[in-house]
């Protein structure tokens, strides 16, 4: 029976093998693996002939690692210090690792350390302190050393508790800065909110890495500041004293530059502001000028002025924005900056208090063109002018003009915009479905039908322009031209009835302060016969009507004589439907009130 046993349980093993190892041509390298390693303790004479002949067909056959594929590396005795243990293989590798990538860390850090001081800019390692320069070169290295693309965002902490937020991005493409800014976090509504309260914005000399810092919080003002800025003071008050003359003629004795005014600012400003103001007292003072023009009221200053120093074709854009939160002031600027084809190389932003009004964000950028070409200083005007008016615009013309057509004018979308809110409440007794207020604008500034509404917004700018207005014949002239092109090309019915209602809105406009340069909305006059509902020609009509649209807000003012009562009624809707209903009754109700 013992016998028999063995025999049954060779003739078993010996079937197995057959049946195992036979069909190996057709089996995958893990199949392989799997069959030898349960035919281990087999018999070896009869495998050791097979194997032999499987290598040739399977390299790797043999190998440990067979199933990869990769041939056996031949077999050597081991050295009497070699490791035998798992354990001992463990520390010796983790240690070769650790070599390895040490190695590797410290031949990127050889390399990117005298890149780093040589292409970035003196202001860089003037205004940020050693322990951020030593985080921003340990946090470029790793990302070189991973072959990695150069985009890092950090968040840090100063030891006042302020955040720090880090953005470095490669390039330095125009539109950089405000992709990152676009990327803040907006927590205005937050309970722990702080306020961004300054900028740092550097871009390396081979244009090769752009780093911007943003920092949140704010800090108390020192209380040396007439010793940090001692030199401020001393060239404001040889400016009043006229021993220093400005060049350029912008700098004139003022009250502003007296010793104890010029005290009271400073104690207002941040060490930081006023240590850069000390490497340029006639900038500071400029921008104190700024300031002083802004505040106590909503207003915004702008001021460019070419830099004459080696960064030649360079522009120094200077701004001051009374009650504005930091960040939207920010994005405005760089916003525009783009549009108009300008490039960011160096930024900054504080924000000064301004006693009872709230705050003033004082804004400084170094730009140059991107295209490298001179500058035409009606370009400057225009930007000037457009910086001024960007707090004020409607969320529905900064789309238009900064995302949907950049080409587009501040001044043309802005018209553009109001004519189609004050359409609204005149189409829509004709059709309040068709001519609903989303309709109006959705179908005005299509891309089909843009360049008519756009060369109809260029006519209204051109009939009141007070330097050279459209005389009554070349105004009929553009109005016939433009409704022939919309008669040629136009077939959708709803289109063509509200671009021919634009045209008649803008024959029907008296005046308008479109071009003043302080204004906070853009109003009309409108002859108050455009008003007039089908089948209201016997309805009393108005003295005036006066129609004003702003950031998010529409207004008109209707009066029957030259000088009468009245008092100002304000809606708050709580929805954008309920804006659009409020909006279609909203002259009949001022006509009513009236």
């Amino acid at each position: 029976m013992l016998r028999s046993s063995r025999i049954i349980s060779a003739f078993g093993r010996q079937h197995f093998m057959h049946a195992s190892i036979a069909p190996l041509r057709s089996m995958s390298p893990l199949t392989l693996v799997v069959a030898r390693a349960i035919s281990t303790g087999m018999q070896t004479r009869n495998f050791s002939k097979k194997t032999s002949r499987d290598e040739s067909i399977i390299p790797g056959v043999r190998s440990e690692y067979g199933s990869l594929g990769d041939l056996p590396s031949p077999s050597k005795a081991a050295a009497p210090w070699q490791a035998e243990h798992n354990i001992d293989v463990q520390r010796v590798t983790q240690k070769a690792m650790v070599y390895e990538l040490c190695q590797s860390q410290t031949r990127t850090i050889e390399e990117v350390v005298p890149w780093f001081l040589e292409n970035m800019p003196t202001s860089y390692f003037r205004q940020v302190p050693e322990r951020f320069r030593m985080d921003h070169i340990k946090a470029i290295a790793a990302v070189k050393d991973a072959n990695m693309d150069l985009y890092l965002n950090l968040q840090s902490h100063l030891p006042d508790g302020r955040q720090v937020l880090t953005f470095i991005r490669p390039g330095t493409q125009s539109g950089t800065l405000v992709k990152m800014v676009q990327e803040l976090p907006w927590r205005q509504s937050a309970a722990d909110y702080v306020p961004l309260s300054r900028i740092h914005v550097f871009s390396t000399r081979d244009d090769a890495m752009s780093l911007n810092m943003f920092v949140y919080g704010t800090k108390p003002p020192g209380s040396l500041v007439h010793e940090t800025g001692a030199s401020i003071i001393d060239y404001a008050e040889q400016v009043n004293d006229g021993s220093i003359v400005d060049d350029r003629g912008e700098l004139k004795p003022s009250p502003v530059f007296e010793r104890g005014a010029m005290i009271e600012y400073l104690q207002n400003c941040s060490e930081n502001y006023i240590n850069i103001g000390v490497n340029d007292p006639r900038r500071f003072l400029n921008q104190r000028l700024l300031f002083a023009q802004v505040s106590g009221s909503e207003g915004t200053a702008v001021q460019i002025d070419p830099v004459d120093t080696e960064n030649g074709g360079h522009y120094w854009v200077d701004m001051a924005v009374a009650n504005s939160l930091p960040q939207v002031a920010l994005e405005h600027l760089s916003r525009l900056l783009y549009v108009h084809d300008f490039d960011v190389t160096r930024a900054r932003l504080d924000v000064i208090p301004d006693g009872k009004n709230g705050n003033i964000t004082m804004l400084r950028m170094l730009v140059s063109p991107c295209n490298k070409s001179p500058v035409l200083p009606e370009t400057l005007d225009l930007l000037a002018l457009e910086l001024k008016r960007v707090k004020w615009l409607d969320p529905a013309t900064i789309t238009l003009v900064f995302e949907k057509y950049p080409h587009m004018s501040v001044a043309i979308g802005e018209t553009i915009t109001a004519l189609c809110s004050l359409m609204h409440p005149i189409m829509t007794k004709y059709n309040a479905v068709a001519y609903s207020k989303a309709n109006i604008y959705e179908t005005l500034t299509s891309e089909r039908f843009i360049p008519h509404a756009e060369a109809i917004a260029d006519m209204f700018l051109d009939r009141f322009n007070p330097h050279n207005p459209l005389s009554n014949a070349d105004f009929d002239n553009r109005c016939d031209t433009i409704l022939k092109a919309v008669d040629t090309d136009v077939e959708d019915t709803v289109a063509t009835e509200l671009l021919e209602k634009m045209i008649d809105v803008v024959k029907h406009t008296l005046r308008t302060n479109v071009y003043l340069s302080d204004r906070y909305a853009l109003a009309l006059r409108l002859d108050p016969r455009i008003m007039v509902p089908p089948g209201g020609e016997n309805k009393e009509l108005p003295y005036g009507v006066f129609f004003t649209h702003g950031r998010r807000f529409n207004g008109f003012h209707v009066r029957f004589r030259d000088i009468s009562r009245g008092g100002m009624r304000l809606v708050t809707p709580r929805s954008p439907e309920q804006f659009a209903l409020e909006s279609a009754r909203h002259y009949d109700e001022c006509y009513g009130l009236a």
